[in-house]
């Protein structure tokens, strides 16, 4: 797991997306949607993930944050705002 917190928004992206590169998503369903509060959600999913030519189903629950580009939170909803997952809600993927 990568501790992103001070870092360049680009070298950040750059090294989650190094991490995943290996897992493609075939398919995922969504379980269920609960708001926790004004800026953040539980998404319970069943992802189908190709790793190492075999798809293999995951149920995570993943974390999600609505905020502005410099991450601070937002209401549910604000125009300026954007969903991020949260990354250590796939840490059943990389720790299988």
């Amino acid at each position: 797991m990568y501790h992103l917190d001070g870092k360049h928004k680009g070298k950040a992206a750059g090294e989650v997306k190094e991490t995943y590169l290996k897992y493609e998503l075939i398919d995922y369903k969504i379980v269920n949607f609960t708001n926790e509060n004004s800026s953040s959600a539980c998404v319970q999913s069943v992802l189908s993930i190709l790793i190492d030519g075999e798809i293999k189903e995951f149920p995570v629950n993943l974390r999600v944050n609505y905020s502005s580009d410099e991450l601070s939170p937002l209401p549910i909803g604000h125009p300026e705002g954007k969903w991020g997952i949260i990354e250590n809600s796939l840490s059943a993927i990389l720790f299988r």
